[in-house]
């Protein structure tokens, strides 16, 4: 469709005809329709609700990514239907063990800037299991996740803690993005480790 999706005439035939699918799609489906809406910006409110209404149906076959996957593009176009994202998180909590960092960093960078029955639920397994796991996330997975867990007023003092003496030792590896955001995690939280502070100042200097 080009640069311009939103003015090209056959997008609302595709988006009516993709809709229509819904009610029998499968997951990958689903998440791969749900997906191109995000990346394109485009809100089609008839099919994000059919896919939200299908989804829950389909969960049990779809993989970590595929969920994460539908995670994001709600985030992206900020839809929030309360019980495909209840059903998505209870998933996401039942299979955490197939969930890698990447596809947890999605999760919950989604679900701090969505509102949705149960959400506190999600975050207090999800962020001791980011904190018990630490060592198995990289530098920037790590600072979404502690990022998310500050957005919605989360202070996991061992997490702070965890993230800062990582980010001190690991300084020179750690991509301007994934410091920003560990940054800014900290003044949500008010929390201060002088170590860690002096480090940044003389990496930025």
């Amino acid at each position: 469709f080009g640069a311009a999706p939103k003015a090209d005439p056959r997008l609302p035939r595709l988006t009516e005809r993709c809709a229509s699918t819904m009610p029998g799609a499968d997951g990958v489906s689903i998440s791969r329709a749900l997906w191109a809406l995000g990346k394109m910006g485009i809100r089609d409110e008839r099919l994000l609700r059919t896919a939200a209404a299908r989804l829950p149906d389909v969960l049990g076959e779809c993989g970590p990514i595929t969920i994460a996957t539908a995670w994001n593009a709600f985030e992206v176009l900020q839809f929030e239907p309360e019980e495909c994202l209840r059903a998505m998180a209870d998933e996401v909590l039942r299979r955490l063990d197939d969930c890698d960092p990447p596809e947890i960093a999605i999760v919950l960078h989604a679900a701090a800037q969505l509102r949705f029955p149960d959400r506190e639920k999600l975050f207090e397994v999800l962020v001791p299991h980011v904190r018990e796991n630490i060592g198995s996330f990289s530098a920037r997975h790590l600072a979404v996740c502690f990022h998310a867990a500050a957005r919605v007023s989360i202070r996991d003092d061992e997490l702070c803690r965890l993230v800062a003496q990582r980010f001190t030792r690991d300084l020179a590896d750690v991509d301007a993005l994934a410091l920003t955001s560990a940054v800014y995690a900290c003044g949500l939280v008010a929390f201060l480790d002088g170590a860690f502070f002096d480090a940044v100042a003389r990496f930025v200097q």
